[in-house]
C-alpha cells in the first residue's frame, strides 16, 4: 500500500463538496422501489415503494450495502433525495445482509446491468470479484460512478467518477487524535478484511500512529454476531496487555469494542475511536466513553454518486478527479452539532 498522505484534494473540491452538502441537505422527497431480482437480494426505498414518473427518461441503478447498517440507510437517504430532486427514476440494490456480500454484490451488479440502465452506481468493496463486473458494464456502455471503495481504481475500470473515502488519511486522522491522547500501543478492528480500502485504513492508523499497531480481523461468519466481536476484541486485549488505544472501523464495532474493555476491567485505561456513525457511538462521544468517531459521510456519497451518474447520462457530464467525502473528524467538542442535525433531518448522518 502506497501512502498517500500528502494528496489531499484542492480547496475548491472540497468547498464543492461542501456546497451539495448543504443543497442535499436541504431537499426532501422519496426514491422509487423495486422487488427483489432472484439473487437473495432486496430493494427498499423511503416513503412506501410507489414509483415516481420519471421526467428525465433517466434511470440509475445502485448497487451498495446492507439497510441494516446505518452507514448504508445514510447512503440511500442521499441517493433518495437527489433521485427525487432530479426527477429521474432509480433503486437501491442491496444484500439483504452483510454475511456473503462480495457474491451478493457481484450477482446484483450482474443483475442490475441485464437491465441495461441509464447509468449504474457501484459500491467496489471487494475490488477481485467486483472490478469485472464493473468493466463489463462499462463495455456495455453503461455510464459508471464507483462509490464508498474504490478510489484508487476507478479510473483504472473506466468508471465516470467516483465518490468516497481516501482510506489513508482516514486511518491517518484516527491515528493523530489517539496519538495527541497519549495512546502508544493500539489495536485495528476490520469487521470486513476482504476489503482493501479496510486495510489501508488500518496502514495509514499506524503511520500516523508511529507505534504498535495490531490488527484484529473479525471473520465474515462473525460479523453480524456482537458477542463474537466482543469476545474477539476481548481475545486481543489479553494477549496484548500493553495496548492503551483501540480504533475500530465501524460504528457496531466501537461498541462491542467498549464492552470488551469493561469486561477486561479497563475501562478507563484503554481510549477508543471509530469511524462511521450510529446513534450510539454519537451519544458515546457525547458522555465520553469513545474519544472520536470519523465521519465518511455517506449521505454525500449516495447523493452526489446518483447526481454524478445521472448528469452523466444525460449530458455526458462530470468530475474529472475523485469526490472524496471523508475524513470529517467528531469530537466532544462538536458532536452536539451533528445530533441537532439529527433532530432535525433523521438519517442524514448515518445513525440508525
Amino acid at each position: 500500500m502506497v501512502e498517500r498522505l500528502l494528496s489531499r484534494r484542492p480547496r475548491a473540491l472540497l468547498a464543492a463538496v461542501a456546497v451539495l452538502a448543504a443543497v442535499a441537505a436541504a431537499g426532501c422527497g422519496s426514491s422509487s422501489s423495486g422487488s427483489g431480482s432472484g439473487t437473495g437480494a432486496s430493494t427498499s426505498a423511503n416513503g412506501g415503494g410507489a414509483k415516481p414518473a420519471s421526467s428525465s427518461g433517466v434511470t440509475v441503478l445502485e448497487v451498495s450495502g446492507p439497510l441494516d447498517n446505518p452507514f448504508f440507510g445514510a447512503i440511500k437517504k442521499g441517493s433518495d433525495d437527489a433521485a427525487s430532486q432530479l426527477g429521474i427514476h432509480y433503486e437501491y440494490l442491496a444484500p439483504t445482509s452483510e454475511n456473503d456480500l462480495q457474491s451478493s454484490l457481484v450477482k446484483l451488479t450482474e443483475s442490475a446491468i441485464s437491465r441495461r440502465p441509464s447509468a449504474l452506481v457501484v459500491a467496489d468493496g471487494f475490488p477481485p470479484a467486483q472490478d469485472p463486473v464493473i468493466k463489463k458494464a462499462v463495455a456495455a456502455g453503461i455510464p459508471v460512478v464507483v462509490q464508498n471503495s474504490g478510489q484508487g481504481s476507478w479510473q483504472r475500470l473506466g468508471a465516470v467518477g467516483f465518490v468516497g473515502e481516501e482510506p489513508v488519511l482516514m486511518g491517518a486522522a484516527a491515528g493523530q487524535q489517539l496519538k495527541a491522547a497519549g495512546v502508544t500501543q493500539a489495536l485495528c478492528v476490520n469487521g470486513v478484511p476482504g476489503n482493501p480500502t479496510l486495510a489501508e485504513r488500518c496502514q495509514g492508523f499506524a503511520r500516523a500512529l508511529g507505534g504498535t499497531v495490531v490488527n484484529v480481523d473479525i471473520p465474515p461468519t462473525d460479523g453480524g454476531n456482537p458477542t463474537a466481536i466482543t469476545q474477539a476484541i476481548r481475545g486481543a486485549l489479553a494477549s496484548h496487555k500493553d495496548v492503551n488505544g483501540v480504533f475500530t472501523l465501524g460504528a457496531d464495532l466501537a461498541v462491542s469494542a467498549l464492552q470488551a474493555i469493561d469486561a477486561q476491567g479497563m475501562t478507563g485505561k484503554v481510549k477508543v475511536g471509530t469511524t462511521d456513525l450510529s446513534r450510539q457511538v454519537l451519544a458515546d462521544v457525547q458522555s465520553g466513553k469513545l474519544l472520536f468517531v470519523i465521519d465518511q459521510q455517506p449521505y454525500l456519497e449516495g447523493y452526489d454518486a446518483v447526481q454524478m451518474a445521472a448528469q452523466a447520462a444525460q449530458y455526458g457530464v462530470h468530475p474529472v478527479s475523485a469526490v472524496t467525502t471523508g475524513p470529517l473528524v467528531i469530537t466532544r467538542d462538536t458532536v452536539g452539532q451533528v445530533l441537532a442535525v439529527n433532530q432535525r433531518a433523521p438519517g442524514v448522518r448515518g445513525s440508525d
